[in-house]
């Protein structure tokens, strides 16, 4: 069954069976009609095949910056929501770091920590707020960004809360299915694991360039000792240093 004006409260499937009702000369007289709700196991096979394709994008780079849009697109499709963010934190402030949807335009916005943030990181555990419309400490969130409810994960690298994966409704609150929290909370692990990744391969790149410039400084220095004692003009000299450092700095 599908909601065809309210396609943010998803679909629901059921099985049904249709058994005929026979009288004693065998003649049909009716028929039972036996419906199995199995939304929510639908859901969950639905949302593991998602998880998979969603895993092979993460996974397929060392470079989650560029494959994050399409996550969380795919995240949000998956989770039957209209948006999803991923925000990074450090010691002072959280930092839309991305998002999707009608949160979109919020990336690079720094936030002050919110109530559901700061049961994240008091937890570590996924928080779930159905409905936000209706608690007043949440009066800021709901007016500025439109979120209506919260399913927010921690993001967790060396032990340490560094982000949190978030997934909203912003039409109006529907309430988070307990398949959808499960595929937000393997998510979100997945992730973790990707960011930590990618910190790893970006310190690794930094270094490399650093050791590369170090010896590109090394190699000019040695030509400038060599002009040294190759020139007996000062000016001639002076100018060909100038060319070696000009050089050395790009």
């Amino acid at each position: 069954f599908v909601f065809a004006h309210q396609p943010w409260r998803g679909t629901s499937y059921g099985d049904w069976t249709l058994a005929p009702l026979k009288g004693n000369d065998h003649a049909v007289r009716g028929f039972v009609l036996s419906l199995v709700n199995v939304t929510d196991r639908t859901h969950r096979e639905q949302l593991s095949e998602a998880l998979t394709r969603l895993d092979d994008i993460i996974h397929s780079t060392l470079e989650t910056d560029s494959v994050m849009e399409s996550v969380l697109i795919g995240a949000a499709e998956a989770a039957g929501c209209e948006a999803a963010a991923i925000l990074t934190r450090d010691a002072s402030a959280w930092r839309v770091a991305y998002a999707s949807g009608g949160l979109a335009g919020f990336v690079g916005r720094t936030l002050k920590e919110t109530p559901v943030l700061a049961r994240v990181v008091a937890t570590r555990q996924p928080v779930v707020v159905d409905d936000a419309t209706s608690d007043k400490g949440m009066r800021t969130s709901v007016e500025e960004f439109g979120i209506k409810n919260y399913l927010e994960l921690p993001l967790m690298m060396g032990g340490e809360i560094v982000g949190a994966l978030g997934f909203h409704y912003l039409t109006e609150p529907v309430p988070f299915s307990g398949p959808v929290v499960d595929f937000g909370t393997r998510l979100a692990a997945s992730l973790s694991l990707a960011l930590a990744n990618n910190d790893l391969w970006k310190s690794e790149v930094a270094a490399r360039e650093k050791a590369a410039a170090e010896l590109h400084l090394s190699d000019s220095l040695l030509r400038a000792a060599g002009s040294l004692a190759r020139w007996d003009d000062l000016g001639k000299l002076l100018g060909s240093l100038t060319d070696v450092l000009l050089e050395s700095i790009g």
